[in-house]
């Protein structure tokens, strides 16, 4: 009976090593699984503005307030925006930090999909790039440029509208 001692203490250490093993893979697994639904469970707070209705992007910049101290302000070059022609958008945000900064076009009145433009960081809270509308059957199309800055804590959204004539 000695002689199966060492066996039944291997068997044990084994057992032991398995189970100690599936435990490490469950707690990493669900470690994994809380890690990446974490934006899902606990999202960034989301900040909504839209421009005031007589803004007028062809005569200048327009902002969109969300209080007295944040804002996010848009400028579109050239003035006269025309279909399938380059435009320059400059983007100036104030009283958050924004990480990154993109501008979504989407057709008011018609479907023309998504066109999203990722900006770059010009320092100070101000971000440029370059973005071009596709050309539409219609003589007049109504836009709304959606900017959205994402910052650590929240994101902030504002909306400005605005028509092109081709």
């Amino acid at each position: 009976m000695n002689a199966l001692l060492p066996i039944a203490g291997q068997a044990s250490a084994w057992r032991n090593a398995l189970t100690g093993g599936a435990v490490a893979l469950v707690l990493g697994s669900l470690a994994y699984l809380l890690m990446r639904s974490w934006p899902l469970l606990f999202p960034p707070q989301l900040f909504i503005a839209t421009a005031p209705p007589g803004c007028d992007l062809h005569a200048g910049p327009c902002a969109a307030a969300f209080d007295a101290t944040r804002f996010i302000r848009l400028a579109i070059e050239p003035k006269a925006v025309v279909p399938n022609e380059p435009l320059r958008l400059l983007v100036d945000t104030a009283g958050f930090n924004a990480a990154s900064v993109d501008v979504e076009f989407r057709g008011v009145d018609m479907n023309m999909g998504l066109i999203r433009n990722e900006l770059m960081d010009t320092g100070g809270g101000s971000f440029t790039g370059d973005a071009v509308l596709p050309v539409c059957v219609r003589r007049r199309m109504s836009w709304q440029a959606i900017v959205v800055a994402q910052g650590d804590d929240a994101v902030h959204q504002a909306t400005f509208y605005f028509e092109v004539n081709r």
